[in-house]
């Protein structure tokens, strides 16, 4: 259902704006498509044992298939890079060790915008208080 509603998705987006400002929707579904037809024909070959893997079913075939399909519009490896790539143009890189919204960051941040004031505040957590153990 996951899947299928991020097809529906893509093309209503499509739709209503263009091939060209789906470029994400669709770059997402490139990969997830193989990885969805492996999973359901591995799941459906496990269902029907040694069977499902004789000329008697199409299962091994489809198999193929979602390994072929994941080749045919150029390796989903390459997807996935040009996908993050795509994504993190949104993003800055920052300094230090620590992504920008963990908690050491945003302290510092605040501390800067408000350090006119933090004197005047009569208690500023320091660190967040331990979790209750329950016994």
């Amino acid at each position: 259902m996951q899947f299928r509603m991020a097809v529906f998705y893509a093309s209503w987006k499509v739709d209503q704006v263009g091939e060209e400002a789906c470029r994400q929707e669709i770059a997402a579904l490139k990969i997830a498509t193989p990885r969805v037809i492996h999973s359901i024909v591995n799941r459906a070959i496990q269902v029907h044992g040694g069977f499902g893997l004789t000329d008697q079913m199409p299962l091994v075939q489809q198999l193929m298939t979602g390994m072929v399909l994941g080749l045919a519009d150029g390796p989903t490896e390459v997807h996935q890079v040009n996908l993050a790539r795509t994504v993190l143009k949104g993003y800055e890189a920052v300094e230090g060790l620590w992504p920008s919204q963990a908690e050491e960051n945003v302290v510092e941040k605040l501390k800067k915008k408000y350090a006119g004031i933090v004197d005047e505040i009569p208690y500023v957590p320091t660190t967040l208080p331990a979790p209750a153990v329950q016994v």
